[in-house]
């Protein structure tokens, strides 16, 4: 694919110059297009081992993830949800699969609803960075690390610190057993020609229930199952 870089992502090497902005020069990335259900040059899934250690531009980013769902919980109660106060972060039903909260650049609403919410979904809960204690202390932490990055780069400036930013923080635990449980996706979102194969693929970071895709046919008569991918297990928290 053509270079779009600065003003976009789409190549390979445009995806490095996006971790180079997000965590610096010298961050490892490992490259995941492997876990895809087919290869492609359209999408990217990358991991960075350690991008939120102590010394990195994103130390303080990990912390993020508990106190924003903590920070939901409490919102939840205040709404007088002392029974289910999880309600406002678990994705699935009586029993959460995964634990999620979402963040938006300041005086941003947009937010992403899955399927596992419910129908009612999660209207109510706060995504508005600048509504939320965590919410500004992440914003401060990707914008100025950001910026930081963004001055040893060669070349324009990127794009992307102009743009908002949606941001998803999972919380998998695989004591409590969370996974994501067997669901639907019809044959149209595999298609190669698919460009929003990212909305209808699900890898899980820490799959606790070892999640194996598997692509079924919607007739009974004749029903073959094909199993699509197997991911091996993710890092370890420490490697966060």
């Amino acid at each position: 694919m053509k270079s779009s870089w600065p003003c976009g992502v789409s190549s390979y090497e445009d995806m490095q110059r996006l971790c180079d902005l997000l965590c610096s020069c010298d961050q490892p990335t490992t490259d995941y297009l492997d876990r895809l259900p087919h290869k492609t040059t359209e999408s990217w899934l990358f991991f960075l081992p350690g991008a939120c250690a102590e010394g990195k531009p994103l130390h303080g980013m990990k912390q993020c993830v508990p106190d924003l769902l903590n920070e939901l919980r409490q919102r939840e109660r205040n709404r007088n949800n002392w029974m289910n106060p999880d309600k406002a972060i678990q994705v699935g039903g009586t029993t959460a699969n995964y634990l999620s909260g979402q963040l938006s650049s300041s005086r941003c609403n947009c937010r992403i609803n899955f399927g596992g919410e419910g129908k009612k979904g999660k209207s109510h809960v706060v995504v508005d960075c600048n509504q939320l204690k965590v919410g500004q202390t992440y914003e401060s932490i990707l914008t100025e690390a950001m910026k930081a990055n963004a001055r040893k780069m060669d070349g324009e400036e990127p794009v992307w610190l102009r743009k908002a930013f949606h941001a998803l923080l999972n919380e998998n635990s695989h004591k409590d057993g969370h996974g994501i449980d067997a669901h639907s996706i019809s044959r149209a979102a595999f298609a190669k020609s698919n460009r929003s194969l990212d909305r209808s693929w699900h890898p899980s970071a820490r799959p606790a229930k070892n999640n194996v895709p598997t692509c079924t046919p919607t007739k009974r008569i004749g029903r073959r199952r094909l199993l699509l991918t197997r991911c091996r297990p993710d890092a370890d928290d420490k490697d966060f």
